[in-house]
């Protein structure tokens, strides 16, 4: 009797382990890692009644990392990943340079998906230089595959 009480014993206490021992796959593993990012787009400013238009294009290298519990650091921005979908806060920056004051605000949209990573970013603002006011404005598209 007594061996039975034992092996009843023996026999939850290691289904209570195995229950307990859960592995959760965290998803942002998939993204850790070396990344080239290909930048196309163009940023456009309206001053004076003239627009210039100035064409982003380039490459280069950035690195994915876990941030905290729940967000990726991808090549300095942090992004919430929820499913597909790649979640970032809005941004605004203001900058002073030789008499000009420009506030730019930048919104982000972007998905995940196996080794690819799309962040499209849209500019929006306003730079000043005494009583002229000029506008700012411009989309990129940041395509990110993994090395």
């Amino acid at each position: 009797m007594f061996m039975k009480k034992v092996f009843y014993l023996v026999l939850c206490l290691s289904l209570v382990l195995v229950s307990c021992s859960k592995d959760d796959v965290d998803p942002r593993d998939a993204y850790v890692g070396s990344w080239t990012a290909n930048v196309t787009g163009s940023m456009n400013f309206s001053f004076s009644g003239a627009t210039t238009t100035f064409p982003t294009v380039g490459t280069a290298n950035a690195t994915v990392a876990k941030v905290g519990t729940d967000k990726l650091d991808i090549g300095g921005l942090e992004a919430t990943l929820s499913g597909s979908k790649l979640i970032i806060d809005p941004t605004t920056e203001t900058e002073t340079a030789n008499g000009v004051t420009s506030q730019l605000t930048s919104t982000y949209s972007g998905t995940a998906s196996g080794g690819l990573m799309v962040i499209t970013i849209k500019y929006s603002g306003t730079a000043t230089s005494g009583t002229n006011t000029g506008v700012i404005s411009g989309t990129t598209v940041n395509t990110f595959t993994k090395k």
